[in-house]
C-alpha cells in the first residue's frame, strides 16, 4: 500500500511538467523549487506513512496462514539447474522412462493403449478441454534397430498432478490453517501420448526412438515436461520424551527449531490413528504437536521452500501468495464484507500473480453460464457450506492486458478467490 499509486515516479513526473513550460529560465526556476521542496515533501509523507503502516501492522494480532505453493514446468534436463528450490511431484518422474515391449504389445492386442510419454500442451483454457474431450489421434514412427514401423498416439489427459495438490486441502486442514485456492494452471495441461496402434511390429525388436507427427498441435507441444512445485517430504523425529496433556489422552510432542530450514514453511502431515493430531502450536520457533501417541513419534512433513526467484526459468513461476499488505491483514483478521467492485478488485490486487483486470460484474441467470473451458481449482472440495442449487450467478468480466495463454486459467483463479466472499452465487469468470 502507499499513498501514491505504487508505480508513481515523483521525479518522472517533474521532467514531464517541465516539458510544458516554454520558457527555458522558468523551466530552469520551476525544476530547482520543485526538486528542493516537493520532492523533498514527498520522500518525508512517504516515510510517515510507511512508519504508520508498520505500526498498525505490529499492533494486530497476527494471522496463521497457509504456505505459499508455488509451481511450474521445466525441461527435464535443466532440473539440475535449480534443484534447491523445486521438488517433482512424482520422484520417478527424473528417471528416464523406456516402453516395456511386450506389455505394449499385450495392451495393444487386447484393445487397449498403452502409455509412451509424457508431454506439457502450451494452450488456453479452451483449447485444453477441447483436446481433452476430442482425444485426437496422430500418426508416429516407432524406430528399431532395423528399421521402423508406422503406428498411431493419442492425447489422453493427466490428472495425477492436479489431484496431488488436493492432498494439500486435508494437510491444511490437520493444521488447523485456513485453505488458500492454488494456481496451478500449468498441472492442467499435461496430458499423457499413448500408443494405440502398431500394425506389423515385431517384439524381438529393439525401440531406438519413437517420432509423432502432432500436426497443428507441433508448436504447442512441450516432450519431456518436469512439473514441479516448491515442496518436498521430510521426516523429523520427536525432540525428548512426550509430555502427557492434561486430558489424560493426548501427549506432547516437540520437534525443535534447529531441525527448521531457515526460510523454510512447514506443515504436519498425519497419516494414521496413533499420530492423529489433536492440536498444534508453536513456542519460540519450536513446533510442538499434541497427539495421542505415548512413544517419540518420526514425523512426515511438507516442507516449504522459498528463493531462486529470479532464476530464469523456462516458464514464469506461478504462486497462490498474497501480499502481506494492511489490507490483507485487516482483512483476515476482521472478515471484511464486500460490496463493491472497488473492493473486489482490491481483493484481486492482492494476489502475487498477476493477470487480466476485472472490469465488471453482474448477477444473471445460473441456467444461461457458457462456462466452456472454465474450471474452479476448488471444485475438489466436498464439505464447502453453500447452496448447491444456485439460482444466480455472480459473473466476472476481465480485461487481459496481453495475449497470454494463461489468461484464462489466471481468470479461473481469480474467480475461486471471490467465490469465498459469495457463497450465495456461483461466481463465474470470462475474458472480455
Amino acid at each position: 500500500m502507499s499513498v501514491f499509486e505504487n508505480d508513481f515516479d515523483i521525479k518522472k513526473y517533474i521532467e514531464d511538467r517541465l516539458l510544458e513550460i516554454s520558457s527555458l529560465d522558468n523551466r530552469r526556476d520551476y525544476r530547482d523549487m520543485m526538486l528542493r521542496v516537493f520532492y523533498h515533501m514527498y520522500e518525508d509523507i512517504e516515510e510517515k506513512y510507511n512508519m504508520l503502516e508498520h505500526k498498525v501492522m505490529m499492533e494486530m494480532p497476527s494471522i496463521d496462514i497457509m504456505p505459499e505453493v508455488i509451481t511450474t514446468v521445466m525441461d527435464k534436463k535443466r532440473y539440475q539447474m535449480v534443484n534447491d528450490f523445486f521438488y517433482p511431484l512424482r520422484e520417478t518422474d527424473l528417471l528416464e522412462y523406456v516402453p516395456d515391449q511386450n506389455a505394449m504389445l499385450s495392451c495393444l492386442n487386447e484393445g487397449k493403449s498403452y502409455f509412451i510419454r509424457e508431454v506439457f500442451i502450451k494452450a488456453d483454457a479452451d483449447k485444453i478441454a477441447e483436446i481433452k474431450e476430442e482425444k485426437p489421434v496422430f500418426n508416429g514412427i516407432v524406430v528399431t534397430n532395423h528399421g521402423q514401423f508406422a503406428g498411431k498416439f493419442t492425447l489422453v489427459y493427466d490428472d495425477f498432478y492436479v489431484n496431488k495438490t488436493h492432498e494439500l486441502y486435508d494437510v491444511a486442514c490437520i493444521n488447523t490453517l485456513p485453505w488458500q485456492t492454488l494456481c496451478i494452471p500449468y498441472f492442467y495441461k499435461m496430458f499423457k501420448v499413448e500408443i494405440v496402434e502398431l500394425p506389423g511390429f515385431d517384439p524381438q525388436e529393439e525401440i531406438k526412438e519413437i517420432k509423432i507427427d502432432y500436426g497443428s498441435l507441433a508448436n504447442s507441444i512441450a516432450e519431456n515436461p518436469l512439473p514441479v512445485w516448491n515442496i518436498t517430504n521430510i521426516k523429523i523425529k520427536t525432540g525428548t520424551y512426550p509430555d502427557p496433556c492434561i486430558d489424560h489422552v493426548n501427549y506432547e510432542h516437540v520437534l525443535f527449531r534447529q531441525n527448521f530450514k531457515k526460510n523454510c514453511e512447514y506443515m504436519i502431515i498425519s497419516n494414521d490413528e496413533k499420530t492423529a493430531v489433536d492440536n498444534i502450536r508453536t513456542i519460540d520457533g519450536d513446533l510442538i504437536i499434541s497427539c495421542p501417541a505415548p512413544e517419540p513419534v518420526k514425523w512426515n512433513l511438507y516442507e516449504f521452500h522459498y528463493g531462486q526467484m529470479d532464476l530464469d526459468y523456462d516458464n514464469p513461476l506461478i504462486s497462490n501468495g498474497q501480499k502481506k499488505t494492511l489490507g490483507f491483514r485487516l482483512r483476515n483478521c476482521y472478515s471484511q464484507h464486500v460490496r463493491s467492485i472497488t473492493e473486489l478488485k482490491r481483493i484481486l490486487a492482492g494476489c502475487i500473480v498477476e493477470g487480466p483486470e476485472l472490469v465488471k460484474t453482474e448477477i444473471i441467470e445460473n441456467n444461461i453460464i457458457d462456462d466452456k473451458g472454465h474450471y474452479s481449482p476448488n471444485d475438489f472440495i466436498e464439505n464447502t457450506i453453500h447452496f448447491s442449487n444456485w439460482q444466480y450467478a455472480l459473473r466476472l468480466d476481465f480485461k487481459a492486458k496481453d495475449d497470454n495463454y494463461l489468461n484464462k486459467d489466471l481468470v479461473c483463479y481469480y474467480t475461486a478467490v471471490v467465490q469465498e466472499y459469495f457463497q450465495d452465487f456461483r461466481c463465474y469468470g470470462r475474458l472480455v
